[in-house]
């Protein structure tokens, strides 16, 4: 349960500055992993960061040599600066135990350190503040209890706490309907190298109020906002109808929430100023964000039902390879 207390921090003097926006934000991230707009890793970069604008968790789930813990501790220093109590990184589970005491010890200590992040996270003049959770090294196990942190109608956590983990798998990730209900699954095989000397330490937590500002999660307000954005657009999420078509011709029905999850990601996909994240064009942009879309809200729900119909595998196959590379990519890997 949340305190009222304020702590004992909140009356210390606020930052004067201007924040930068998303698109300044986003491009000084990838310079600082190397990359420029028009690498073809960066749209994987904004992928995560929209992921984690439009639900509670995101999970990076990738082979152990990726990288993952280090882009979710790099980027969430990004946004609320290098040495900021707005960010908590935790040991996800105890593999270093022999013990189920070991676990049940580990596990405690996380609740605690995410409840005074929380409790600090509601406090009224801390809600323009992003809070991260970086929940490094997880096991399945971890996974049911991420299910419970944020769950509707009742999250236990504000809407300014931001919880990241990563999982070590080798392939893509099943994950039940609870756990997609308030989290995004992001497959992330890179590796990329990281400086020693991380020179976004210099924007000391700047980027943090574009980031909430921007962030949506009420899903009358995200489609408000896509009808705004998609009304000079010609049959913008046509491409999601097909696959989930070409589901359902296979007997594969999906539950309501994937299509209010996809539509969730895709109003998260542009500013609050309507400039895409991905692409400043809306047509590019959108059509970035469904190929993200379709592999995390779509095929990631019928991940064993693919890997059984080979058929189905090659009809999804064709007609992602030319379109969606992201997708394609997500399909070979299952």
């Amino acid at each position: 349960m949340l305190s009222a207390t304020a702590p004992l921090w909140a009356g210390r003097r606020h930052e004067t500055f201007e924040a930068p926006t998303e698109a300044g934000l986003l491009r000084s991230i990838a310079a600082a992993f190397g990359i420029t707009p028009s690498d073809p890793r960066y749209p994987a970069l904004v992928n995560y960061y929209v992921a984690l604008k439009a639900k509670p968790v995101v999970v990076l789930a990738g082979p152990a040599t990726s990288g993952k813990e280090r882009l979710a501790c790099r980027l969430a220093e990004a946004i609320v600066g290098q040495h900021s109590e707005q960010r908590q990184v935790l040991a996800g589970h105890p593999w270093w135990a022999t013990e189920p005491t070991g676990a049940i010890a580990q596990a405690r200590w996380n609740e605690l350190k995410l409840d005074v992040l929380a409790e600090e996270a509601a406090q009224p003049e801390n809600r323009r503040r992003a809070y991260f959770a970086c929940l490094r090294h997880i096991s399945p196990a971890e996974l049911d209890d991420l299910s419970n942190v944020a769950s509707p109608p009742y999250p236990l956590y504000p809407p300014n706490v931001f919880i990241a983990a990563t999982l070590d798998c080798a392939q893509p990730l099943e994950a039940g309907e609870d756990l997609l209900t308030i989290a995004t699954v992001v497959w992330w095989p890179f590796t990329w190298p990281l400086p020693e000397e991380w020179p976004l330490a210099r924007l000391n937590g700047k980027g943090a109020r574009a980031f909430v500002k921007s962030a949506v999660r009420h899903m009358p307000t995200a489609r408000r906002r896509l009808r705004r954005l998609f009304k000079t657009l010609a049959q913008p999420t046509h491409a999601l109808v097909e696959v989930t078509g070409f589901l359902a011709e296979a007997g594969i029905a999906l539950p309501p929430a994937a299509m209010g999850d996809a539509m969730g990601y895709l109003a998260n996909a542009w500013s609050v100023e309507g400039v895409g994240l991905f692409q400043p064009p809306a047509a590019s942009n959108v059509l970035i964000a469904l190929d993200f879309v379709i592999a995390q809200t779509i095929l990631t729900r019928a991940l064993l039902q693919i890997a059984e119909r080979p058929t189905l595998r090659d009809v999804l196959g064709g007609y992602l390879r030319d379109r969606f590379p992201h997708s394609a990519a997500f399909l070979a890997a299952i």
